[in-house]
């Protein structure tokens, strides 16, 4: 099944999607690494709070739309999707920063680069930004009129984190990076399941075969001469 959707190409949404988080994310990491934190205390305030507050709004808010979505709509294998999506970020954010920590404690490296610019371990990669960026692209998918808002949201919220010192530039770059993989790769091994034309991004034309096999007829007919 692999195989047949590298032949064909992914979805013109799911590649939109990847693209548009690409760009974001590019431009997203030039500003933090070009600008840092600055120094207006109102500018600091606002940031406090979309990365607190913003922040829970924004991922509370939309994985529970979308699992209310995917199960009206019948799409269950959304469901797990996005279950799983959230597990593996998790995991990879909390678990490198529980061995980061580890080594610290046990004083085999200090890791300065781990730590938060207010001096506290648990500060490498930045969950926040990870998070955002993977349910931006995964939300962009499935709600592509919707892409300026899940993209501005993932964007507003890593750069928070720089400027409420929160984190580093280099813990949000690594974390924006890191929730961009984990959602494309969650979202190639979902473009296996049936619903992924059930859900609309392929073309509602094609026919109940199985997705891979009618576009391989169509794509490269046999000749018979």
């Amino acid at each position: 099944m692999l195989q047949e959707y590298q032949f064909y190409g992914k979805p013109k949404r799911y590649i939109f999607a990847v693209t548009v988080g690409i760009a974001v994310g590019l431009a997203t990491i030039l500003h933090v690494l070009l600008f840092g934190q600055g120094d207006n205390e109102l500018v600091t305030e606002a940031a406090l709070m979309i990365g607190l507050q913003g922040n829970d709004i924004f991922l509370w808010s939309t994985n529970l739309y979308l699992l209310y979505w995917a199960y009206r709509r019948g799409i269950k294998s959304v469901i797990p999707l996005t279950l799983w999506l959230n597990f593996f970020i998790w995991v990879c954010v909390q678990g490198f920063k529980l061995i980061a920590l580890g080594i610290q404690t046990m004083g085999w490296a200090s890791l300065a680069w781990t730590l938060r610019p207010t001096g506290e371990a648990m500060g490498f990669p930045s969950g926040h930004a990870a998070h955002a960026f993977a349910m931006a692209l995964v939300l962009t998918c499935f709600y592509p009129r919707w892409t300026w808002l899940w993209y501005t949201c993932a964007a507003a919220i890593s750069w928070s984190r720089v400027e409420s010192s929160a984190h580093t530039d280099l813990q949000v770059v690594v974390g924006t990076i890191a929730g961009l993989i984990i959602a494309w790769v969650m979202m190639v091994r979902w473009l296996r399941e049936n619903d992924a034309q059930k859900a609309g991004l392929f073309d509602e034309s094609a026919t109940a075969l199985p997705v891979g096999t009618n576009r391989l007829k169509r794509a490269a007919p046999l000749s018979l001469e």
